[in-house]
């Protein structure tokens, strides 16, 4: 997986970045699908089933995939 960190987009977010195939992150019990870095330096991954609001998992934000804009 490459990730470029100058591909930022909507007020200097980075994109999300489609992983293929998605892993499975055992900390948080499901595959990441996406993930990106905020330009404060914040992880965020995306996950393929649902996840609680502000659900934060070794220091990354935690999204349902479904929520991805796009």
């Amino acid at each position: 997986m490459s990730l470029d960190h100058h591909a930022y987009v909507d007020n200097q977010c980075m994109a999300w970045e489609a992983l293929s195939p998605p892993y499975f992150w055992r900390a948080a019990g499901m595959s990441v699908t996406h993930d990106r870095h905020l330009p404060d330096g914040t992880r965020q991954h995306a996950v393929g089933g649902p996840a609680a609001p502000d659900l934060v998992i070794g220091n990354a934000m935690v999204v349902p995939a479904f929520t991805l804009a796009g």
